[in-house]
């Protein structure tokens, strides 16, 4: 190459300019041919070959057009192909967010309900204890109303006896007839009273226990504490 352009520069035979040409060819540089054979056509452009070397020169040039518009469609192509894999991967990563929440939901979800039940639970066990309270002071009280209502009849036979003992059994306020009608009625009172109280808590206590067992199954709850003036009762319903 250096050879060519050296005689051409001492000589500047035209014909010099076609061989450089051809020889930048077999380089690979399209492009700097082509320029030679341009400057071929200017040093001699009524030569017989002219005709010849203008088609070579278009034909180069629109091959190398050619191979331009391939390079650039493969570059787009590629470009392309890229975009494609990075919207599948955003895609893709898109789909494992939405998977994510909707695992984060559903263990939200199973965590409320499970709440849910543990208070539910709760609140029936806090219900059921003084449920049983109330039935076993019920039960208590209708007792001593019982024990009470006993002591009344035995203080009414003292009465109708006119003071004395039943049986040879010794009986308080025996010999006393006023005092033992006194000790009859208000027995009887205190019984009567035992007894109201007595089935007030147990029949409170009965349903409460009732309705812990059908909160089971219900988004609902209750509880039944002491409070300084009685007792507190609250929930959910």
């Amino acid at each position: 190459m250096r050879e060519f352009r050296r005689a051409y520069e001492l000589s500047h035979y035209p014909d010099l300019l076609l061989n450089i040409a051809r020889a930048e060819t077999r380089l690979g540089r399209e492009e700097i041919a082509i320029t030679y054979l341009e400057r071929s056509l200017d040093a001699r452009p009524n030569a017989d070959d002219s005709p010849s070397v203008r088609a070579e020169i278009a034909a180069r040039r629109s091959a190398l057009e050619g191979k331009r518009a391939a390079a650039e469609s493969e570059e787009a192509r590629r470009k392309a192909s890229a975009e494609a894999t990075e919207a599948r991967r955003q895609a893709s990563e898109a789909t494992a967010k939405v998977q994510q929440a909707d695992e984060a939901a559903r263990r939200s979800d199973a965590a409320a309900v499970r709440s849910g039940e543990e208070a539910r639970s709760a609140g029936v066990a806090r219900l059921r204890v003084p449920a049983y309270l109330l039935m076993g002071i019920g039960v208590l009280a209708v007792g001593g109303g019982t024990a009470a209502g006993v002591l009344a009849r035995q203080q009414a036979g003292v009465v109708e006896r006119g003071g004395a003992a039943a049986g040879g059994v010794p009986q308080p306020f025996a010999g006393d007839p006023s005092a033992a009608e006194t000790a009859g009625r208000r027995a009887q009172a205190i019984g009567i009273a035992f007894d109201v109280i007595g089935v007030a808590f147990a029949a409170t206590g009965t349903g409460l226990l009732i309705y812990s067992f059908k909160m089971r199954a219900k988004e609902q709850w209750a509880f039944l504490a002491p409070a300084p003036c009685g007792l507190t009762v609250g929930g959910a319903f």
